[in-house]
């Protein structure tokens, strides 16, 4: 086994491969020989290829290689999918629409009034007066059929998970 060091003592050896005098250089083979060396090692059995997205040049075994296409790296293939699967490239697209009622659940308005029903409430189920837990803030006329009651604090009411699954408008029965 050869022990690698940072400086030799004395006179300084001759590459094992091509006869230099070595620098300083950690093997007994000069730094262009061993890079060579490293390189048939390393790239043996590996096909050179050029990468879809950003187009390097880079070897790969032929077993690895995707049938979605050739990249370089995770990087680069996420780059070239997320490209083709935006707006009208996307497989689930509906035309530039989104749910009016997923944008009002998720505004800052809607949190808020249900943050303050669950206050009035104490944060304790109205019919079971179960306190804490998984709470849900149930509109007592329906969300999609009065727009106008959506925010109304007075439309709201505290219910946990089991006595909101029997209410007559869970899951529009």
């Amino acid at each position: 086994m050869i022990k690698h060091r940072k400086t030799w003592k004395g006179e300084k050896p001759n590459c094992l491969d091509c006869g230099k005098h070595l620098s300083e250089h950690k093997c007994k083979r000069c730094k262009s020989c061993a890079h060579k060396g490293k390189l048939n090692h390393a790239y043996k059995g590996k096909v050179k290829r050029q990468c879809n997205a950003c187009r390097k040049d880079f070897y790969v075994f032929p077993a690895h290689i995707k049938r979605g296409g050739i990249f370089c790296s995770d990087i680069c293939r996420l780059k070239i999918l997320n490209e083709n699967q935006k707006g009208e490239k996307n497989r689930n697209w509906k035309g530039g629409i989104y749910p009016i009622n997923k944008l009002i659940r998720a505004s800052l308005e809607f949190k808020l009034w249900r943050k303050a029903v669950f206050e009035r409430d104490n944060y304790t189920c109205v019919w079971c007066s179960q306190y804490g837990g998984v709470l849900n803030a149930d509109h007592i006329k329906p969300f999609a059929d009065y727009p106008e009651l959506r925010f109304a604090i007075d439309n709201g009411r505290t219910l946990c998970v089991s006595c909101h699954k029997k209410t007559n408008t869970w899951g529009k029965h």
